[in-house]
């Protein structure tokens, strides 16, 4: 028997599953990133003494754990 998939919306395990059939396919995910922190970018300054010179934010996915790190 074929089936003519009419997929239902996205559940919380990031699949979609046909309404019929049950067959259930991945979905790209979409993310809601979070806040986690930051680390310090350290460098030495013109006296030779150690100091920090910026900082990246870290950030992960909510829903896959995706870690993404910024400026």
């Amino acid at each position: 028997m074929i089936c003519r998939h009419k997929y239902e919306k996205r559940e919380k395990d990031g699949y979609q599953y046909c309404s019929k059939c049950g067959k259930g396919r991945k979905l790209p995910c979409v993310h809601k990133w979070k806040y986690m922190g930051f680390n310090s970018i350290e460098g030495m300054d013109v006296f030779g003494k150690c100091s920090i010179i910026g900082a990246i934010r870290i950030y992960e996915c909510e829903f896959c754990g995706e870690m993404k790190k910024k400026r």
